[in-house]
């Protein structure tokens, strides 16, 4: 090996220590925030089941913050504060599916962009943010009323909590999103809380989109 070639392998050598001393360095380096959180994931913001999305961090030290929303071909469709005076701690930012003109955005997957102007870093949450404005569809439902028991099968549209009404007030909601499902109700609970007539169901989905009521053939008579 001649003196040129030594040279450069050394020069080789010396800059792969140091790229690899920055990268450990960056791995060791704790992020200026820290316990990030994005619920709920999906939401809507239309209707009575209308929610809003939090977005919440922890910040290590005082900075100015820049917390935007950023589609997902990277434009950015909503700035909740801009280069803001904001001390460490948690803090909590909300959306709800608007631009910055308060026009709603498109249906799709959405994430959150924190800009620290004083660490000099732009950190991308990795949650996703699903708009949904869908409604849920009542595909089918039948009742069957036995001597003790309301019974209610039906199926959605898609995954959602299935909603049993009685003269319009709700009386059971399921615990899980499903696409089909039974509602169930004790004709002594409803006598009880003195419920009685038109039996409907509806459903909610992911997002709290609520579907429209579909009103069965069926009256639960009152004890009067």
């Amino acid at each position: 090996m001649n003196r040129l070639a030594a040279i450069f392998v050394v020069l080789l050598m010396g800059g792969t220590a140091a790229a690899f001393a920055y990268t450990q360095g960056l791995k060791q380096t704790k992020s200026p925030i820290v316990a990030t959180k994005v619920f709920p994931h999906q939401f809507s913001p239309r209707g009575a089941g209308a929610r809003r999305v939090n977005i919440a961090f922890g910040l290590r030290r005082d900075d100015h913050v820049t917390v935007a929303i950023v589609a997902s071909g990277g434009d950015v469709v909503r700035t909740l504060i801009s280069s803001q005076a904001v001390p460490s701690g948690y803090h909590r930012f909300t959306w709800d599916g608007r631009d910055d003109a308060g026009r709603l955005v498109k249906d799709g997957v959405y994430k959150s962009r924190v800009d620290l102007d004083d660490a000099d870093r732009t950190i991308n949450l990795p949650n996703r943010i699903v708009l949904d404005t869908v409604l849920p569809r009542i595909v089918g439902a039948a009742p069957h009323l036995s001597k003790n028991e309301l019974t209610v099968a039906y199926k959605v549209s898609e995954q959602a909590h299935g909603l049993l009404y009685v003269g319009g007030r709700r009386v059971v909601r399921t615990l899980g999103y499903k696409p089909s499902d039974k509602l169930q109700v004790s004709l002594a609970f409803l006598r009880s809380h003195g419920l009685s007539g038109q039996v409907a169901v509806g459903a909610e989905d992911l997002a709290g989109n609520l579907s429209k009521l579909r009103v069965l053939k069926l009256r639960i008579k009152g004890t009067g």
